[in-house]
């Protein structure tokens, strides 16, 4: 299976040298996925200049921030869309990248994945503020009963 398959993908290199255009496509689709990430963890880390309410840093340690003054809350919002938009687009192209024989090394996307995850892990949330409200009221309702959803 293995000899058929590398045969498939000898037969289908073209002049260029990539496979079906799968180099390109895997170069284009890391970018797209790599700005929008970047652009989730500026806006995480600004979150004390446009968002509210505002959230009281410890003095060291997690959740870090980048003291700012005033961002618009509209430049943030309109990023964070392109941000979305851009990242799906990329999830589509690795997508048809994988359909058109592109290999990507297991280890790099899971060191990506878990760099991404633990740098928006230390950073404060943004876009909604539903864990501060459930925070602020610890879980119960203003009657003081515990909510049941």
């Amino acid at each position: 299976m293995v000899r058929y398959c590398r045969s498939l993908m000898r037969n289908s290199v073209s002049a260029a040298g990539t496979i079906n255009g799968a180099r390109g496509l895997s170069a284009a689709v890391a970018a797209m996925i790599t700005v929008a990430i970047l652009v989730m963890t500026a806006a995480s880390l600004v979150r004390g200049g446009w968002m509210r309410p505002p959230l009281v840093m410890p003095a060291a340690g997690p959740p870090w921030e980048l003291s700012v003054g005033h961002v618009s809350v509209d430049v943030v919002t309109y990023s964070l869309w392109l941000a979305a938009i851009v990242g799906a687009a990329g999830v589509v192209s690795g997508l048809v990248a994988i359909q058109r024989g592109a290999w990507p090394s297991a280890r790099l996307l899971l060191i990506a994945g878990m760099l991404a995850v633990t740098v928006l892990t230390v950073l404060p949330a943004t876009g909604s503020t539903d864990a501060l409200d459930y925070a602020r009221t610890a879980g119960c309702s203003p009657s003081g009963t515990a909510r049941t959803w």
